[in-house]
């Protein structure tokens, strides 16, 4: 397919025509864009040298009353009441002294914690004895011993013609098997 010339100048004509719009379209723009950039710098300019005076200002008084006053006094806080107890393997602490358990109270803290009670013990119940097993001869607590079976019980028979390992599976001694020669899984 072949185009003409002078069409092919019609369209070229056309196209610098447009091309030269462009142009002038862009620098319109280029100019906007200059005017725009210059004002949002010089907005902008002012405003972080404001907000660095404004920082450095801040910072001076802040030195300033480090430096000038003196540091606050520490304040402990009040130790709050506690009772430590032993609890099998564990230590357990309450707020306050739990009944009971004197005997295994650990110990205990506190800016007004109040002493926890003294341990109680409790004596152990006395083993009434009588006149025979006092005087702690062995004769006289075999004479009191009482008896654990009804009547005394009969001998295990044994059978004569039992070889050993019989004998001893019968008694229940009965060797175990040896490990190394059990199947492997």
């Amino acid at each position: 397919m072949k185009i003409k010339t002078p069409l092919l100048l019609l369209f070229l004509l056309a196209a610098c025509e447009t091309n030269e719009q462009d142009k002038a379209a862009l620098k319109t723009q280029a100019k906007a864009d200059v005017n725009t950039a210059e004002a949002n710098a010089e907005k902008h300019t002012m405003r972080v040298a404001n907000n660095v005076r404004d920082q450095t200002k801040k910072i001076a008084m802040k030195m300033r009353e480090w430096w000038l006053e003196p540091l606050p006094e520490k304040v402990i806080p009040e130790l709050r009441p506690s009772y430590c107890y032993q609890v099998m393997q564990d230590i357990i602490c309450y707020r306050q002294p739990m009944p009971g358990m004197t005997h295994r109270l650990v110990g205990y803290q506190g800016d007004n914690a109040s002493e926890p009670p003294l341990a109680q013990t409790k004596a152990l119940p006395k083993v009434q004895k009588d006149a025979q097993t006092l005087s702690g001869k062995p004769e006289n607590r075999a004479t009191s011993a009482k008896p654990v079976f009804v009547s005394i019980p009969t001998a295990v028979k044994v059978d004569k013609n039992m070889n050993a390992a019989d004998e001893a599976a019968a008694l229940g001694n009965e060797p175990l098997p040896n490990p190394a020669l059990s199947p492997q899984l």
